[in-house]
């Protein structure tokens, strides 16, 4: 006699949001699943793969939340993130897109995490202090939290700008390359 078992693949499941956030301030979360048929956040109790929460706590804590889904062949799969309460508050937008910058200082790769809940097409466009373009990529979609990863192998270190515009409005900010 012979048994043969099927054996059914995890949903793939990753969940993106900003790494820090200050007390009180409105963060979105998303979860990003290959095959999903339904989503539960905790805390929250929201059935969406885009979540909204006020962040609450200390500084210099972490926020944990966590997202369950069940792929659409029924096997369940769960992620959590933790977010850091922030010290030093400063919450930077571009119109209604929120801009978190990662690690700054780097070495030259760095990430620019978006998050908006309206659909916004975004900018980003990087230059050197005597504004000589180095980076740019243009027409971004974002919804929810997108992460674009930047890679500036060759870029000497210093100071750079860093420009991002959206529909709704712009954020110049400055980056470091050590």
């Amino acid at each position: 006699m012979s048994v043969r078992v099927n054996v059914l693949q995890l949903p793939d499941l990753k969940l993106l949001a900003q790494p820090e956030a200050c007390i009180g301030q409105q963060i979105i979360f998303y979860a990003q699943a290959d095959s999903a048929s339904s989503y539960t956040w905790q805390p929250g109790d929201i059935h969406s793969a885009v979540f909204t929460s006020v962040i609450n706590g200390k500084s210099g804590e972490f926020a944990a939340y966590k997202a369950s889904i069940e792929g659409i062949n029924g096997c369940m799969n769960s992620d959590s993130i933790l977010i850091r309460i922030a010290e030093n508050c400063e919450i930077k937008k571009a119109g209604d897109v929120e801009v978190h910058i990662y690690p700054n200082p780097s070495e030259g790769n760095f990430s620019v995490m978006l998050s908006c809940i309206a659909t916004q097409m975004v900018d980003i466009s990087i230059s050197s202090m005597d504004n000589k373009l180095i980076f740019l990529t243009e027409n971004i979609s974002v919804s929810g939290v997108r992460v674009i990863p930047i890679h500036l192998p060759d870029a000497a270190q210093g100071t750079y700008s860093i420009l991002v515009r959206g529909n709704s409005g712009s954020l110049k900010d400055k980056i470091i390359i050590r």
